[in-house]
């Protein structure tokens, strides 16, 4: 095996985890939030598995590799006004997607995870927190973070929390 394929197993194995974890079943609707190495491995991973998915990225390079990986559809955010909406825009009735998988570690992407899934879907914060959080906005001591509540209590979502950092 080479170096670069060694490299791979332990965070494949962790994606592979997560995807079990989020119980993904073949026909269910993903959003996964960025595209990162991680991002991608679930893309791929999750359409290996038989569920559409609907990646959300920043960057024009991370379109091609989420199509190319197996995204169905692919938001990117600096393209669109709101990235919520246009993930609901892409499931039927709007309702939003069954399983949202936030892979960047920053508090907007949580919340857009817990704004883009559906009565009753689950939420898993795979990306964990981010090391360097000074940038994002809040403290690296903190050991809270607030998201809008109002959707978790009266849709009955579900969480769960990825590979920490």
């Amino acid at each position: 095996m080479t170096d670069e394929h060694a490299a791979l197993t332990e965070p494949l194995a962790c994606v592979l985890r997560g995807l079990e974890e989020s119980r993904a079943q073949r026909g269910d609707t993903m959003a996964v939030i960025g595209a990162g190495p991680i991002g991608l491995m679930m893309i791929h991973a999750a359409a290996l598995a038989g569920v559409y998915v609907i990646a959300v990225v920043k960057h024009d390079q991370q379109v091609t590799a989420a199509m190319r990986l197996g995204a169905q559809h692919v938001v990117q955010t600096t393209k669109v006004k709101d990235c919520i909406a246009a993930v609901r825009a892409l499931t039927p009735d709007r309702r939003g997607v069954d399983i949202a998988i936030e892979a960047v570690a920053l508090p907007l992407t949580w919340q857009w995870a817990v704004d883009m899934v559906r009565r009753g879907g689950l939420v898993n914060f795979f990306g964990g927190r981010q090391g360097n959080a000074s940038r994002s906005g809040y403290q690296p001591s903190a050991t809270t973070t607030i998201l809008s509540s109002k959707r978790a209590f009266t849709t009955r979502l579900r969480f769960a929390a990825g590979r920490l950092r």
